[in-house]
């Protein structure tokens, strides 16, 4: 059996409405820029083969002699294309038997020729390990892989892109890209890739260190087999993405010790996990997102996402203890039935978040740190800043009461913050509905401290609103309305903690009886003795410093409305008497309505 040279050119063309010719199967599969392509490699000439039209590599490969290699003659074609023949680059639409390169195979491509592979088939096992390739750019796009394929420690080490775009990997054997080293300038896209065997899936230790972005997003890993990104490395100077991906296979999906430590954003938006999903022990970097992701009934092995964007993603019946979710964007993100027993929530944006039947304990951490203080409150930062340094409750305490402009925080909440009135007021809602949350996760909970701040702090951003509108009002009978609903609320504040402290009702009792008690002597009341009545009344501060005592024992009965009968009120002191008794009976059915509530809850 021999093989002679030939000087005529493979018959073969793709053309993008003939899509069963390039193993297709509608032209929107078509992954080239010009709507055909003719192959550059000579007629495969064989004393045993009859088809003398096509090259090696677009002949059916049960049709080529056993001692025809496919790797060797795709090694060849591309020295080929470095001593001048340029397209000799190019396999598109080639179907490959057994393609085995020899271990640590060098393939160095001099000119700006792509190697194109894309809608290739590689119908046998694909062994690569250790290959060294250094090309302008590289495409599998719209390949198949049916069986094995390694690229064990391979290294792609070009300016151009490497793509495996929409590659299907169906074969039953492993895909294994451990040790693979991607440190070319261009960018790695196995987007839209379909892992669907039920082989393993390895990326494990592989090194994504180039100048681009990597992306897998779209990739679907739904075979039955393990997935394995343990101690990869993405610390490329692009943006890493797995947006939207499937792994909803039956296997394990391994991240744990994986390093996503490069100078771009890292996305999970969108992607969906079932079953086994670790990133134990990862460094997940500083921007990261896992937007709308899917964790519903996953077991997640994963020790902190502080500072993530995960607005929208569901973590329904998950395990979550002891992770440290402080600071992320956890906007309408769902808890339902999650373990939350010592989770960390500090710092985290909560506005519509779901905690529907969570478990928490006394160790969920809410914002102690913080003073429970939520991003979208005024005060959050100043909370922040007096954590940081420090500062003592007292202090903090005490300046809130003090006049000042609102503290928003510097960063965006929610989509398109700006500085104008209603974005304030929009922070203020926000605020007020993660109250809300908190104050229901602490009463399904029975955790009455969380219960009550939430409450408190749900209040005072009704009251901070109330001020904001009656300012911006646009008539004179809205603005009083709004302004005699601050005034109320700045009441309930002051006096008794909107409800939630009987101290403050004692303090403000302690101060009417010390106040009235301090003006009887001044306006006269009488003292009984025997059938005649004494008229006092201070003309002098001597005498006013002698009166006190009787003056503040007669306003003790008289907000008490016990009334022994040994004083009288006289003069515009009666007016006095009149006033003391009424706010007398208000704050005592105050202390009893909040000591009530604190009983019942």
């Amino acid at each position: 059996m021999t093989t002679t040279e030939s000087t005529q050119t493979c018959a073969y063309v793709a053309k993008k409405d003939e899509p069963k010719n390039w193993n297709g199967e509608s032209p929107s599969d078509w992954m080239l820029d010009e709507e055909s392509w003719s192959c550059p490699h000579e007629v495969f000439e064989h004393e045993d083969v009859e088809d003398e039209e096509h090259c090696v590599f677009h002949t059916d490969p049960e049709d080529l002699p056993d001692d025809v290699d496919e790797a060797a003659a795709f090694v060849e074609a591309i020295e080929d294309a470095n001593d001048g023949a340029e397209r000799k680059t190019e396999f598109v639409g080639a179907i490959f038997g057994a393609f085995e390169l020899e271990l640590k195979t060098e393939i160095h491509v001099e000119s700006d020729s792509p190697i194109r592979l894309d809608h290739t088939v590689f119908e046998e096992n694909v062994k690569a390990d250790g290959l060294v390739l250094r090309h302008s750019e590289v495409s599998f796009s719209r390949a198949r892989f049916e069986r094995e394929v390694s690229f064990l420690d391979a290294e792609f080490t070009g300016d151009g892109d490497v793509s495996f775009s929409e590659v299907e990997f169906t074969g039953d054997g492993e895909v294994s890209f451990s040790g693979a080293e991607f440190t070319g300038d261009g960018d790695v896209l196995f987007s839209g890739a379909e892992f669907t065997g039920d082989g393993d899936v390895s990326f494990s230790g592989a090194e994504f260190t180039g100048g681009g972005d990597v992306s897998f997003s779209g990739a679907e890993f739904t075979g039955d087999a393990i997935v394995l990104f343990n101690g990869a490395e993405f610390t490329c100077d692009g943006e890493v993405s797995f947006s939207e991906v499937d792994f909803t296979g039956d296997g394990i999906v391994l991240f744990s010790r994986a390093e996503f430590t490069g100078d771009g954003d890292v996305w999970f938006d969108g992607a969906e996990f079932t079953g086994t999903v670790s990133f134990r022990d990862s460094s997940l970097g500083n921007s990261v997102s896992f937007a709308d992701a899917q964790f519903a009934e996953c077991e997640l092995e994963i020790s902190s996402m502080a500072d993530m964007d995960l607005h929208l993603a569901d973590f329904t019946n998950v395990q979550l203890q002891n992770v440290d979710f402080s600071g992320a964007n956890l906007e309408q993100a769902i808890f339902s039935r999650s373990n939350l027993y010592n989770t960390n929530f500090s710092g985290a944006k909560l506005n519509g978040a779901v905690f529907g039947d969570a478990q928490i304990n006394q160790g969920t951490d809410f914002g102690e740190d913080v003073d429970f203080r939520v991003p979208y409150d005024p005060e959050f930062e100043r909370a922040t800043d007096d954590s940081a340094s420090g500062t003592g409750r007292l202090t903090r305490v005490v300046s809130r009461y003090l006049p000042s402009q609102p503290n928003w925080p510097d960063e965006n909440v929610g989509d398109d913050a700006n500085s104008d009135t209603d974005e304030e007021e929009s922070r203020l809602l926000k605020a007020a509905r993660t109250y809300h949350t908190l104050e229901k996760i602490g009463r399904n909970n029975s955790l009455p401290e969380l219960q009550r701040i939430g409450f408190i702090r749900r209040q005072e951003m009704h009251r901070l609103r109330q001020a904001e509108e009656a300012s911006t009002a646009d008539s004179l009978g809205a603005t009083l309305s709004w302004w005699g609903k601050w005034i109320r609320s700045t009441a309930a504040r002051l006096t008794l903690l909107y409800g939630e402290s009987p101290w403050r009702v004692i303090g403000a009792s302690l101060f009417v009886i010390l106040s009235f008690g301090m003006s009887y002597p001044l306006g006269g009341f009488r003292a009984a003795s025997g059938n005649n009545t004494e008229l006092i009344r201070a003309t002098s501060f001597g005498e006013w410093l002698t009166m006190l005592p009787d003056g503040i024992y007669f306003s003790m009965l008289t907000f008490t409305t016990l009334g022994f009968g040994d004083f009288q009120p006289a003069g515009w002191g009666k007016l006095l008497a009149t006033s003391e008794t009424a706010l007398g009976a208000t704050l005592l059915a105050l202390l009893v309505f909040v000591l009530g509530r604190r009983a019942a809850r």
